[in-house]
């Protein structure tokens, strides 16, 4: 090995060691720095903690979270015959109670994916029950009572909690004599009479519950409404008026925001206000050729995209208008805070993703497939089209869509229908999907997509499933659907969302 080699390596090995000290030096300092900053926020929140009573707790904000129930749900289940008719619907949703969920923030836990399991004591439930908050404290006044009511006691139990088999004062401990001259356990097991009313499970429960689980969406916001009390929504947009002192025509207006170069990927819409209106109100309208303009208003739609309410990209939307404001020499009169801007669309789409979960009712083929051209026959007979998308469409008389009909919800290769292929195309689920948060007349689509949903079951021997894939029944479908659904829509009233109108189809027009 020539010199030259042999210094070569020796640089090498020395760049090598000088690496690796330097990076042991960077991990321990890190390290250091790491436990550094623990201890300091350890000594912050115990500075923070003895702040606070200890008989104090603050409740949780978080939404979607339950915890351990506190008390035991008391129901009253009504035969099918004396379900209330669904024109008294409108009237009961009034008295709907729903139990406002306390939050624990160190021990919450997620909301399970699966509905409850139900243990009762007594005779089964019926295909029929609903709460009401004046049934648990006062008799019951409706006609149910002249044709028998059966009262059963509900204790809800968690998948998170294992059911014990026997509790632990059913067990006695033995002696230590005992226990050293018997080789076996050291507790043992008294010996108990089984009563008649013992704890069982039965079908017709999990059924009702899977019924239930339909109207996870419509519970978990009405939970969400009672712990949060959210504001109500006085305006969606964003808006910026400008005040023109010179007319301008559409022409450089729009020749103005082509030298800008304003080719944004932001939903924005500018309206003007024409040249020499007296009205009070200003009446703001699309831009038109050869027309005047005093006054220009730059809206930006919030609701469309999560990426939208991004703080950064509204500030370009402000920095926009006030060159636009620049090259017409406007004034600007109303410009809102970027901040509360900013926090007002987050809200929005917090709001929006508690409404964008629909109804959802599935029919299943107990054994093979459907053929395509069967599902088209038995959907034309029951009104409905099949749409431009490949999903079936059944509308009101006014052209309003009510619910969609999709193929194969868990295959996303197979959700749409093609008229060219229906010969030989096949079908294993059906489902039903209602937005609920769409609905204009109270619960009237829900009877109507539930009916033709029976009929279709009916026509195509097809088995009722709710979105979880589980046996449901169809009379208490309807009973729930008469119950929640008016509640469900007063409630977004009451937060200034009414269900159907302009606000609430912009709120949920297109999301990511």
């Amino acid at each position: 090995m020539s010199e030259f080699e042999l210094s070569t390596l020796v640089v090498l090995a020395l760049l090598l060691v000088g690496l690796a000290t330097y990076s042991y030096w960077q991990i321990a300092r890190a390290g250091r720095r790491q436990r550094a900053q623990q201890a300091a926020l350890r000594v912050t929140y115990d500075d923070e903690v003895s702040l606070h009573d200890e008989h104090y707790s603050e409740p949780s904000l978080l939404p979607l979270v339950e915890t351990e129930p506190t008390a035991r749900d008391v129901e009253v289940s009504v035969p099918a015959a004396s379900a209330s008719p669904l024109s008294k619907a409108a009237n009961d949703y009034a008295a709907v109670s729903y139990v406002p969920v306390h939050h624990s923030i160190t021990v919450a836990a997620p909301v399970s994916a699966h509905p409850p399991v139900v243990v009762h004591t007594g005779e089964p439930l019926s295909n029929v029950h609903y709460h009401l908050a004046d049934e648990v404290s006062e008799p019951l006044t409706h006609k149910a009572v002249d044709e028998g009511v059966h009262e059963t006691v509900h204790e809800v139990v968690f998948h998170s909690e294992p059911v014990a088999d026997t509790p632990v004062d059913l067990f006695e401990p033995s002696t230590p004599q005992a226990v050293l001259n018997s080789s076996e356990a050291e507790y043992s097991q008294k010996s108990i009479d089984s009563p008649e009313s013992v704890v069982h499970y039965a079908p017709q429960d999990f059924r009702e519950q899977a019924s239930l689980a339909v109207f996870e969406p419509l519970i978990r916001f009405s939970t969400w409404v009672q712990t949060t009390y959210p504001s109500a929504i006085h305006a969606l947009d964003g808006v910026i008026d400008l005040v023109v002192p010179q007319p301008k025509h559409a022409q450089d207006i729009e020749k103005a925001l082509y030298d800008l170069s304003l080719d944004t990927d932001l939903p924005l819409r500018l309206y003007g206000r024409r040249s020499g209106s007296m009205d009070a109100v200003p009446n703001w309208q699309s831009l038109e050729p050869s027309v005047l303009y005093s006054g220009l208003r730059l809206t930006l739609q919030l609701a469309n995209r999560d990426e939208y309410a991004q703080p950064h990209l509204i500030q370009d939307w402000f920095l926009l208008a006030q060159r636009l404001a620049k090259r017409l020499v406007a004034q600007v009169q109303a410009m809102p805070d970027p901040a509360a801007l900013g926090s007002y669309a987050m809200y929005l789409h917090d709001l929006s993703k508690r409404l964008s979960a629909p109804l959802m009712i599935q029919l299943h083929k107990k054994q093979g497939l459907w053929p395509a051209y069967e599902v088209h026959q038995h959907m034309t007979q029951q009104g409905l089209t099949l749409g431009e998308h490949g999903q079936y469409v059944a509308r009101a008389d006014d052209g309003r869509t009510i619910y969609q009909v999709g193929n194969d919800l868990g295959n996303p290769r197979a959700q749409d229908f093609f008229r060219d292929q229906l010969p030989t195309m096949h079908a294993h689920t059906l489902s039903f999907c209602l937005d609920v948060s769409r609905v204009s007349a109270e619960y009237l689509p829900m009877m109507r997509m539930c009916h033709d949903a029976q009929q279709m079951a009916l026509s195509l021997d097809a088995q009722w499933l709710n979105g979880q894939g589980e046996e449901i029944l169809s009379e208490a479908l309807l009973a729930h659907a008469e119950v929640h659904v008016p509640a469900y829509l007063a409630q977004l009233e009451q937060i200034g969302v009414p269900a159907g109108s302009v606000t609430m189809r912009r709120l949920l027009s297109t999301r990511s």
